[in-house]
């Protein structure tokens, strides 16, 4: 939160900069980590890695045929049950660089 001393992104920036982060990381061999996706529904973990891919809240109701809205809510829940605060951060988990 900005007013607790955190820093704001506008929405076209932290998409990039997820997407970027993404496209990185996906060039490094990784195990994948999916502890993360057993907490979450079938939908959920939908929403979670287009998020990780730089989606939009937009292009992912687009994509999975729902509101954006629901987006919204199924964003809200993810960090609710993975403790995290933001995209990047549910990123960062999703790629295996956040335990």
């Amino acid at each position: 939160m900005v007013d607790n001393g955190g820093l704001w992104i506008g929405q076209a920036l932290l998409s990039k900069l997820v997407g970027s982060t993404s496209r990185i990381l996906g060039q490094q061999p990784r195990p994948p980590r999916d502890d993360w996706a057993k907490l979450l529904s079938e939908r959920e973990c939908q929403v979670a890695r287009l998020v990780a891919g730089g989606a939009s809240n937009k292009e992912i109701a687009n994509q999975l045929e729902i509101s954006e809205r629901t987006v919204k809510a199924h964003l809200t829940s993810i960090f609710e049950k993975l403790s995290l605060r933001d995209r990047l951060q549910l990123s960062l988990k999703i790629n295996g660089l956040m335990v």
